[in-house]
């Protein structure tokens, strides 16, 4: 289909088409103006959120985050009093303070 027989099916005109393309390329469509040029083309509107990752991952992903700041806050307060650990004692600490099973139960998991 060409833009002048979309824009005439929108009823718009091609300038008005172009825009509407701009506004889709640039994500700043409005869903209701996406849903009318798919109605004019015979087609739908699909929108979904996908998640990047597992949910098991995303979990375990924000329970490291959450032991990370955790323990940084509590490495900076120790490292004043020269008590801090070191990056890889620091990395395995975080290991052992993000267990994916204790995340499951977290209701503070998402708070940031």
């Amino acid at each position: 289909m060409s833009a002048v027989q979309l824009a005439k099916r929108l009823g718009v005109s091609r300038g008005a088409l172009y825009k509407l393309e701009e506004r889709e390329a640039s994500r700043s469509i409005a869903l209701k103006q996406l849903d009318r040029a798919a109605n004019a083309m015979d087609c739908d509107v699909f929108y979904a959120i996908v998640p990047r990752d597992t949910l098991e991952q995303s979990i375990r992903n924000q329970s490291r985050k959450k032991a990370e700041m955790q323990l940084y806050k509590a490495n900076v307060s120790m490292g004043l009093e020269a008590e801090g650990v070191k990056d890889k004692r620091f990395a395995t600490a975080v290991s052992s303070s993000s267990s994916y099973t204790a995340a499951l139960t977290d209701r503070y998991l998402w708070d940031d």
